[in-house]
């Protein structure tokens, strides 16, 4: 994001309690958060995260869904966990200092999301 009034205009697309929840979040973000903050539109089925690699972004969930899937020994995807109400994905590992993702995510419909690198979140 370029200005304070985009990040803004992003979190306050959202309705309801996620809105309420991510405007007390983020109520004293920093400007280096700000600009590196990226808008990211993500089809159904894209992965957004996958277990073993390194974790470097948060997402923040602006529209849409995302599911926890593991993949199975014949390759078939198993999805474990919907994360319907959560509004962040990526931030279990930066809290409990892992250095790689625990989890894949893909989305479970058309999504927008907020992209923050996870050196500054």
């Amino acid at each position: 994001m370029e200005t304070k009034q985009q990040f803004w205009e992003e979190i306050n697309k959202v309705k309801g309690s996620k809105r309420d929840y991510l405007n007390k979040l983020f109520q004293y973000v920093s400007e280096a958060v700000i600009r590196a903050a990226v808008h990211k539109n993500v089809k159904k089925d894209e992965f957004i995260i996958r277990a073993g690699e390194p974790c470097d972004t948060v997402y923040i969930i602006l529209k849409g869904d995302v599911a926890g899937v593991d993949y199975q020994k014949l390759g078939k995807v198993y999805y474990f966990m919907d994360f319907a109400k959560m509004y962040i994905v990526g931030d279990f590992e930066i809290f409990s200092e892992d250095t790689n993702y625990n989890v894949s995510i893909c989305e479970s419909k058309d999504s927008e999301l907020l992209a923050i690198p996870a050196s500054i979140y």
